[in-house]
C-alpha cells in the first residue's frame, strides 16, 4: 500500500475497529477518569454506559459489580475513583524487560566503540517502546536521522496506534507513520505520513480527518 493519492480519513477505514480497540487500551494506559468514562459512554445516553453484568443476580452479578461497579442510575454522573495500576503494569513490565542495556559486541574496536557511545540512548528507546508497546500490543523502532539534531541517524519509538503496517507472506514488508500537524477545523486536519519499505522512505502531506 504506498501513499495515498489524496486526502481523505486516516487510518484507513477498514483498520478503523483495530484503532478503535488501541483508543481503549491506551485510555486505560493514561489512567484519566473523564477519557475512560468517554470511552465506555453510550453516545445516545451521554453518560458512562452500565455493563449488562452488573444488574445481574448471584455470582455473576457479584463479580460484574465488582469489575464494573454499580450501575450508573439514569441521569446521574459516575463518581468512582480510579486507581492507575493498568500504567503501573505497564512500567513494570518495562523495567523488567530492559532492566539492563543489551549486550553488543563485535570484532572491530572502532565500531565497539561507537556502539558503546550508543548503548545508553537506546536503552532508554527501549524501556520507553516497551512501555508502550505493554499497554498496545506492540510498537516500532524508527530510524530518525535530523543533522540539526545530531550528525548521525538513531532509534525512536513509535506507538502502535501511530503505525500503519504492511504485511507479506506474514513478514513485515512496510509501515507507514502518521501524525496530525495542525487542527485546521472540525474533523479536518493537516496529516503527515511518512512510509518505511525497503530502499525507501516516502513523506506526504495531507488534508485529511482522522477516523
Amino acid at each position: 500500500m504506498p501513499l495515498p493519492a489524496g486526502g481523505g480519513t486516516w487510518p484507513p477505514q477498514h483498520l478503523q475497529p483495530i484503532y478503535n480497540h488501541y483508543a481503549v487500551l491506551d485510555a486505560w494506559y493514561q489512567g484519566d477518569p473523564d477519557r475512560l468514562a468517554a470511552v465506555y459512554t453510550d453516545p445516545h445516553r451521554a453518560q458512562p454506559a452500565n455493563h449488562p453484568w452488573q444488574h445481574r443476580g448471584g455470582i455473576t452479578g457479584f463479580l460484574g459489580r465488582m469489575f464494573w461497579g454499580q450501575p450508573t442510575p439514569q441521569g446521574e454522573r459516575r463518581a468512582k475513583l480510579h486507581v492507575p495500576v493498568a500504567s503501573d503494569i505497564c512500567t513494570m513490565s518495562s523495567d523488567l524487560l530492559f532492566s539492563e542495556p543489551p549486550s553488543i559486541t563485535v570484532e572491530n574496536p572502532a565500531t565497539q566503540e561507537r556502539i558503546d557511545q550508543l548503548l545508553p540512548s537506546l536503552q532508554a528507546t527501549l524501556l520507553e517502546g516497551a512501555e508502550v508497546g505493554a499497554a498496545l500490543g506492540g510498537y516500532y523502532l524508527r530510524t530518525v536521522w535530523d543533522r540539526e539534531i545530531a550528525e548521525r541517524p538513531w532509534l525512536a519509538a513509535v506507538a502502535a496506534d501511530a503505525a500503519v503496517p504492511e504485511f507479506r507472506h506474514g513478514r513485515l514488508y512496510a509501515v507507514t507513520f502518521w501524525r496530525v500537524l495542525e487542527q485546521i477545523d472540525d474533523g479536518t486536519c493537516y496529516l503527515h505520513l511518512e512510509r518505511h519499505e525497503p530502499g525507501a522512505i516516502l513523506n506526504g502531506l495531507y488534508v485529511g480527518a482522522v477516523g
